[in-house]
């Protein structure tokens, strides 16, 4: 299919970080597979985790500075919902708890992908998916090899335009991994 339409910040950030078209992907990945989403590093804007949240039976958004999810709180109106202050290396939750785990720009504030990955992993049922997006002037190699280590197997990697994304190439990196079996 393709997609003739400018892309606009608005209809590339209604769920967060993604270039043209990524929104629309995540949202078919969901909607495939419905059940509960963590959005780790949800940051300020409310909205977004509202957004997601038709997409599954629950929503648990964090992020690792409180005044950033007490903003993100705000910006929603209704409690859609589960908000905490969490280290997106060591999260709160019992594994195989989620379905879909969710970080659109997480990865630029991310040291040491493959430690992240293996926690996503660990929080992320079987067959359950882990959707990150990160600019495509990042490099893409620690992040493919931290999910093998993690026992992730690559699903998709989509590149699309991204006005707000770093580097000359205005870029944005979509990877979509699923937990295989152990």
């Amino acid at each position: 299919m393709r997609i003739s339409q400018t892309p606009t910040l608005d209809h590339m950030y209604r769920i967060g970080m993604a270039g043209f078209g990524q929104a629309e992907l995540i949202e078919g990945l969901l909607l495939a597979q419905p059940g509960r989403i963590l959005d780790i590093g949800c940051g300020p804007q409310g909205h977004h985790v509202t957004n997601l949240a038709r997409f599954g039976t629950f929503i648990a958004a964090a992020d690792h500075d409180c005044l950033t999810v007490a903003e993100a709180r705000a910006d929603v109106r209704a409690d859609d919902a589960s908000w905490l202050v969490a280290d997106a290396y060591r999260l709160p939750f019992l594994s195989n708890t989620f379905q879909h785990v969710i970080g659109l720009g997480l990865l630029a504030y991310i040291h040491e992908p493959s430690l992240l990955l293996r926690e996503l992993a660990r929080l992320t049922t079987w067959m359950g998916t882990i959707i990150l997006t990160t600019s495509s002037s990042r490099p893409r190699e620690p992040v493919l090899e931290g999910a093998t280590h993690a026992g992730l197997r690559l699903l998709l990697e989509n590149d699309a335009p991204c006005p707000a994304a770093s580097g000359e190439t205005k870029r944005r990196t979509l990877f979509v991994f699923q937990v295989a079996a152990t």
